[in-house]
């Protein structure tokens, strides 16, 4: 039997110490290069990203500033009016009022008590402006004041009807006071049923008023003193502002608009 020829395999190419230092040596320049440029553009991305970032927050910062100057001067410009600001306290050019006024209280004012009639009910019926408390508004100013919508003005259709509550509490006050300068000076005098009803409809308007008020006022008497708190000062709501806002919107009621508020008719 022949013995089989041994395996034959391509010869290995030899290495010489100066080339694998050759070959060393460029793969790992090419990767120290690989390094270093990465390196330079990953700090330069570093770099404009924190650019970018400090950019931004001085650009909120800035507009932040402006947000607040410009919101102080908003502040700063607009009338100090509360929410709860009664409507009577700004007149048609803008002016705003005072809500609260002092006044003196007298327990006997001569001006309202004069014993002569005549005289007295001047004051009495200065209290009332044109129109008696009735006004007209626009559809507009119903609006804005958040109002039920009322009745119709006869003459004019594009206004609404209606009446001030205060002058409305004074004209029951002037019923009641009538009734009894009339009993007073004739004490024959008798009402008819209508005219009885009507006051006794007065007497409970101003009674609900004062529960609705509920004036807390404490009032004194000293040793000094001929009546309860007379010559005290009190803390009252504009009347005054509430005349002239009632005037500037009074409605000249026509004889078709009696039905509007019969219990107000004098």
């Amino acid at each position: 039997m022949e013995r089989p020829l041994p395996a034959s395999y391509d010869s290995v190419p030899t290495i010489s110490d100066s080339d694998s230092t050759t070959i060393l040596d460029d793969v790992e320049i090419e990767a120290f290069l690989s390094e270093k440029r990465g390196g330079r553009i990953y700090r330069g991305c570093g770099s404009l990203s924190v650019l970018y970032l400090w950019a931004a927050a001085v650009s909120v910062g800035l507009l932040l500033v402006l947000n607040i100057a410009i919101l102080a001067l908003q502040i700063k410009n607009r009338p100090i009016i509360s929410d709860d600001v009664p409507y009577y306290l700004t007149n048609s050019a803008g002016q705003v009022y005072p809500s609260k006024v002092s006044r003196t209280y007298w327990d006997f004012d001569d001006n309202f008590l004069d014993h002569n009639i005549s005289n007295a009910q001047i004051f009495w019926k200065g209290l009332f402006p044109e129109g008696d408390g009735i006004i007209a508004l626009t559809d507009g100013e119903v609006r804005d004041l958040g109002l039920v919508h009322s009745a119709r003005a006869f003459h004019d259709a594009s206004k609404t009807i209606y009446l001030v509550a205060g002058f409305h509490q004074l004209h029951c006050l002037t019923q009641l006071r009538s009734l009894i300068i009339k009993l007073h000076l004739d004490p024959a005098f008798s009402i008819t049923d209508p005219t009885y009803y009507h006051t006794m409809h007065c007497v409970d308007v101003i009674r609900q008023q004062i529960l609705c008020h509920a004036d807390g006022t404490l009032i004194y008497k000293r040793p000094q003193d001929k009546y309860p708190g007379d010559g005290g000062i009190r803390t009252c709501n504009n009347f005054d502002a509430l005349t002239k806002w009632t005037k500037e919107h009074a409605y000249i009621s026509f004889p078709e608009d009696t039905n509007l508020f019969p219990s107000h008719q004098t």
